[in-house]
């Protein structure tokens, strides 16, 4: 649609596809080894799900880690786009103010948090929540375990806040989960927390 502008556009899965990633640079900087912009695109429109949607979000977020550092990338959704999402973030400039430190401190945070994990979809996690604005959780309470009232190990669970008694959980760990909620606990999973307003479980109208 651009003018001098060389475009391609890589769709993984033949059919059945969630996922679609595109990229761009004017032709004007070709030679001149100019930036590539790169976009991935998920299709997480409720009624267009497969079976094959789980494999394409945690597709979406393993191409996320890789390029996540470039200037040049962004990930979005069908629905963030529709819902017009995007036009609400706040544009943040070159200015360091003490939103964009404290910011950036919760982000080593959770850096740090995620150092810890092994599991694919708590890496995810991890990154849902910290754009979510969610608080980091303590690095002790990462693979926390829940006792009963005799003492009792009930449930592991992979990230845990305690305090509040919210926790993600595993799709391994996830058999525990009604355990866990006759506790009070509220669980998160890589898939219902792409669609509820995480921060609303910890006094946040994000």
């Amino acid at each position: 649609m651009f003018p001098g502008t060389i475009f391609g556009s890589w769709i993984p899965r033949s059919s059945n596809a969630h996922l679609a990633i595109y990229s761009a640079v004017l032709a004007s900087k070709l030679k001149a080894e100019g930036a590539v912009a790169v976009c991935a695109v998920l299709n997480d429109e409720k009624d267009d799900r497969t079976d094959k949607y789980e494999q394409e979000w945690n597709g979406l977020w393993r191409f996320y880690n890789l390029l996540q550092f470039s200037e040049e990338f962004i990930a979005v959704s069908s629905v963030g786009i529709s819902h017009m999402d995007y036009l609400a973030l706040p544009v943040v400039g070159e200015t360091a103010d003490d939103s964009i430190i404290s910011m950036s401190a919760g982000d080593d945070t959770w850096n740090a948090i995620k150092e810890l994990l092994f599991d694919d979809d708590a890496k995810a996690f991890v990154e849902l929540a910290k754009d979510a604005g969610v608080p980091a959780p303590n690095e002790d309470d990462v693979g926390y375990e829940v006792e009963g009232d005799d003492g009792e190990v009930v449930a592991t669970v992979e990230i845990a806040w305690p305090d509040r008694r919210v926790g993600f959980m595993t799709a391994e760990q996830a058999e525990d989960k009604e355990k866990l909620e006759k506790l009070g606990w509220r669980i998160l999973s890589l898939l219902n927390a792409a669609d509820i307003d995480i921060a609303s479980y910890f006094g946040g109208d994000n």
